[in-house]
């Protein structure tokens, strides 16, 4: 069942800082950005280019300014079909920990399972580590270290979803969530001896041209509303 061909990385990290905002990104899990991408600046039909980071590619993944569906946030997004696949370079990893969040539009037309795969690898590509493979019926399944085990998350097709991966790389585990439910009880390995972490990957593993679309998650709104009590604040003391 080892249906892996095909990977396209694609993370968005967000980090406590509001520059890290409105972006496809991949943080440390505290502060820093180590990649960033929201599509916007791209150019409709061509690969993306990444604000931090880079992208790399295999076919021809795209940026998209489509009606149908519209993004999720701002006007463009960045389109898979199989075969092509897209990498975002974050450097090697080796400590500490990692965090990511992007939103995912599965599209019913040619799905099939395995049709789309978000995966993490190392840096020298030898051994899968972490891939959350999308299954015809709406499961989550995830790669145990010799095929894939059902979580405790779902997808939905044609419409927009918010997943999330938060990686140890002191303690090899991982864990992910999908519109908000945890995908696996306990922490799972991190597979096949991968000691660093470099890729993220959104890409597909089976079907014949199945399409998903990868976009921002957009600004907290706990952001703005921290900007706004800070105005509140000083205001306050301006009339005192």
């Amino acid at each position: 069942m080892k249906a892996i061909a095909n990977i396209v990385l694609g993370l968005a990290v967000v980090g406590v800082s509001a520059s890290a905002t409105q972006a496809v990104i991949v943080t440390d899990g505290v502060s820093t950005t180590l990649f960033q991408d929201n599509f916007e600046g791209g150019t409709d039909g061509s690969p993306p280019v990444a604000q931090i980071g880079t992208w790399s590619k295999s076919g021809s993944p795209m940026v998209e300014s489509n009606t149908t569906p519209p993004a999720y946030e701002g006007n463009k997004y960045l389109q898979i079909t199989r075969p092509a696949a897209s990498f975002a370079d974050f450097g090697k990893q080796t400590s500490g920990t990692l965090h990511s969040e992007f939103m995912l539009y599965i599209r019913s037309a040619n799905f099939a399972s395995h049709g789309a795969q978000v995966l993490l690898r190392d840096d020298a590509l030898s051994g899968y580590g972490i891939i959350l493979s999308a299954i015809s019926g709406g499961s989550v399944y995830y790669y145990n270290g010799s095929g894939y085990s059902a979580s405790n998350a779902t997808f939905a097709l044609d419409t927009w979803q918010k997943w999330t991966l938060d990686v140890d790389l002191s303690t090899d585990t991982y864990n992910f969530s999908v519109n908000g439910t945890q995908g696996l009880s306990t922490p799972d390995t991190i597979h096949d001896s991968v000691s660093d972490l470099r890729y993220m990957i959104f890409g597909s593993g089976g079907g014949t041209n199945p399409q998903y679309l990868v976009d921002a998650v957009p600004e907290p709104a706990s952001v703005g509303l921290i900007g706004l009590t800070c105005m509140g604040l000083l205001g306050s003391r301006r009339r005192r």
